[in-house]
């Protein structure tokens, strides 16, 4: 796969993902998100694949247990600006 099929995919993936958080309620941050997924108020879980792996691992674990649908960013940057912030983030929860 040469490098514009890599952009193109990369590109499509954030379209998608700005299409599906816009004009919704969003969580942002570790925290927040772990607090909505354990009371059962996430929708769908998004996961900036340039995570710490310890945190990355945690997350997907309770995204799991709790069967919140994981979707990955290509990176925190790409993440942060989907949740229309201005800060790199980890990881983010659309609410239901």
């Amino acid at each position: 796969m040469g490098n514009y099929d890599k952009l193109h995919q990369t590109e499509e993936r954030y379209r998608k993902m700005l299409e599906e958080l816009k004009g919704k309620k969003v969580l942002v941050g570790l925290k927040q998100s772990t607090e909505a997924i354990l009371s059962k108020k996430a929708e769908k879980a998004y996961l900036a694949s340039d995570t710490d792996s310890f945190i990355k691992d945690s997350f997907l674990e309770l995204c799991a247990e709790n069967d919140v649908e994981v979707i990955f960013a290509e990176s925190k940057k790409m993440l942060g600006k989907a949740c229309s912030i201005n800060v790199p983030a980890a990881c983010a929860v659309l609410l239901k």
